[in-house]
């Protein structure tokens, strides 16, 4: 039987400190199962959580085992990224925008990275040219390759200039993004 399974208090801990894990997958199924614990203390740390791309949807799904309620506008804009809730942040575009932006000029890896894949999930093209910019100026191969394959000709097109600067090689191919262009 696997630690988080148990539904003991007793493994908060060790699955508080596996959410700093390197594999985004061992944090999605460290937060599964402090939502399954059903104490309270998993919630701060997951709360922390909520900004990481590849495992905040099995976060906000914690959250939600555990009763929790966004606090703040931050929160409830990355409770709702978690979600995948595109409607309800195209429809609060500019808190959206407002809280996100912040997210990019933040120093934080995970943090900019999930706040590029909402705006690029969203799909508002008003946001296309601070993607680029983004790029430019912070990108890395993940964010270069999520541009390539989100299905955006400009991001596409930007990818495409930041590898060559970059010294990559693009093969074509059936490749994968973290997030279409719009699809949230």
């Amino acid at each position: 039987m696997a630690l988080g399974e148990i539904g003991d208090s007793r493994a908060v801990g060790p699955l508080v400190a596996t959410l700093k894990n390197e594999d985004g997958y061992v944090r999605a199924e460290a937060a599964k199962a402090l939502g399954k614990t059903g104490d309270k203390r998993a919630v701060n740390p997951l709360v922390q959580n909520l900004m990481d791309w590849y495992s905040n949807r099995s976060v906000a799904e914690a959250l939600s085992q555990l009763a929790w309620k966004p606090q703040s506008d931050n929160d409830k804009i990355h409770f709702w990224v978690a979600q995948r809730k595109g409607d309800e942040l195209r429809r609060n575009w500019v808190l959206t925008k407002k809280v996100l932006l912040k997210d990019v000029e933040s120093f934080e890896h995970l943090r900019i990275e999930n706040a590029l894949f909402a705006f690029m999930g969203i799909g508002k093209e008003e946001i296309i040219s601070i993607l680029i910019e983004k790029l430019n100026t912070k990108g890395n191969k993940t964010m270069a390759e999520a541009y390539l394959n989100c299905g955006n000709w400009e991001l596409d097109k930007a990818a495409r200039e930041w590898a060559a600067r970059h010294g990559y090689t693009i093969s074509t191919g059936a490749g994968a993004a973290p997030v279409g262009w719009g699809s949230m």
